[in-house]
């Protein structure tokens, strides 16, 4: 099921409990009214013929809330069905990720425990033991099949000054190179791709860029200025709204580059 249809699902099963709430709502006033005006009439003795006439209309009207109960029951165990199995596969997928990366993703703990307490079981953790080791290059050594040396270079000691400082420069981590820089270093590829999945949502690296980029401006005109409110950031044309636009935000405090408060404001770390 695509995320399309798993929204459309979604919707439907909202509209059903609507539905069944509208309904419920109604047939509750419509028997308080009647009633009332039987009371209210020149006889204070309701007729049994009525009660049997509201009997019955109460009795057509519960029949059809059980059927559409019944209804909602079902959509939402196939929903469920289909959001076990969908997050177990992507969740497989993305622990297999993080056991060959090595990168420990500590930003998606809440999350997880929020899924798994609303479908009731425990999401797959990677096994430390399967997790492979580094390869360390070892000079001198003939490279093994995994290991990629460049020609001429078995055997031959590295000798300082050998590397160009364009090599030296693809060596430092973007984190690194950005604190070293005066002027805005944007977020790189490699960076962009270690945030889970599950964080990044449908949020794309120039739309990340974008918005740091503004925050970053603000932040060096007013580097003491107080913590930016949804509203500040959205009177900046900011666009942090939303789950994509929330998404954003969780990624640049993901890679270290921005705090949020518990009332969802904004500040750059130094």
């Amino acid at each position: 099921m695509t995320e399309h249809e798993l929204e459309a699902t979604v919707e439907k099963v909202e509209a059903m409990f609507r539905k069944a709430d509208s309904n419920i709502e109604y047939l509750s006033r419509k028997l308080n009214d009647d009633f009332q005006q039987s009371l209210d009439g020149e006889s204070s003795e309701v007729s049994p013929l009525e009660v049997k006439r509201h009997l019955q209309e109460v009795k057509r009207e519960l029949s059809s809330l059980q059927e559409d109960a019944a209804g909602i029951r079902t959509a939402q165990q196939e929903m469920m069905s289909q959001l076990k199995g969908q997050l177990t596969a992507i969740t497989q997928v993305a622990n297999g990720l993080q056991a060959n990366s090595g990168v420990q993703l500590d930003d998606c703990t809440d999350q997880e425990a929020v899924i798994e307490a609303l479908l009731g079981f425990k999401l797959t953790t990677p096994d430390t033991a399967a997790q492979p080791r580094p390869v360390q290059m070892v000079v001198g050594h003939a490279a093994s099949p995994t290991e990629t040396v460049p020609s001429g270079a078995a055997g031959s000691p590295i000798t300082p000054g050998s590397s160009s400082s364009a090599d030296k420069e693809n060596e430092t981590p973007p984190h690194e190179r950005r604190l070293a820089s005066p002027e805005f270093y944007p977020i790189q590829e490699s960076e962009f791709l270690s945030v889970s999945d599950m964080i990044r949502c449908r949020a794309s690296l120039a739309d990340v860029n974008r918005e740091y980029r503004k925050l970053y401006d603000h932040f060096q005109v007013e580097p003491n200025s107080a913590p930016l409110t949804t509203r500040d950031m959205v009177s900046m044309g900011m666009r942090i709204t939303g789950a994509t636009g929330q998404a954003k935000l969780k990624i640049l405090r993901s890679l270290k580059i921005l705090a949020i408060t518990p009332k969802g404001d904004v500040k750059l770390l130094d």
